[in-house]
């Protein structure tokens, strides 16, 4: 299909009540965005590593906590989804949107690996970003990444 179709598709997807957030408390590594790839691949990975694997246990103490168990390896809770992905930040500079993705998708690999997703790409899931000035916060010790998974009716 064509971005025009892949569009409309999304258009049409309706939003359905349930729906999973979960934090990533502190900033993202500054080597996960589009600027800190120059950074040795080895660094790079050790830091998506980590964050995949904070953000894994905190979709699966907020699955808990919503009712939701883990499905099968291979299955997921929601078969569509819309993710948003708020950085609350702090200090003089803020990630454009590109550096945020870039970022962020070790947070969203997470819950492909937990099972809430069965994928993310563009034909079962929309994103959302969000890091303007309505999420800036005051205090350094105030900055998190919150991700909502809603499920979409297809």
């Amino acid at each position: 299909r064509g971005a025009r179709d892949r569009g409309a598709l999304v258009n049409a997807w309706s939003f359905a009540g349930r729906s999973v957030t979960y934090v990533y408390e502190g900033p993202l590594p500054s080597v996960l965005s589009k600027n800190g790839r120059k950074a040795h691949w080895a660094v790079v990975g050790r830091a998506t590593a980590q964050v995949r694997d904070a953000a894994g246990w905190a979709a699966l103490a907020a699955m808990q906590e919503a009712g939701l168990e883990r499905p099968p390896v291979g299955e997921a809770v929601f078969s569509h989804a819309h993710v948003t992905v708020e950085n609350f930040w702090c200090g003089p500079h803020q990630l454009d949107i590109d550096g945020l993705a870039a970022a962020a998708a070790p947070l969203v690999d997470a819950a492909q690996d937990v099972g809430l997703i069965i994928d993310d790409n563009p034909r079962v899931t929309t994103r959302e970003y969000l890091g303007g000035d309505a999420q800036r916060v005051k205090q350094r010790s105030q900055r998190r990444v919150r991700v909502t998974i809603t499920e979409v009716l297809s």
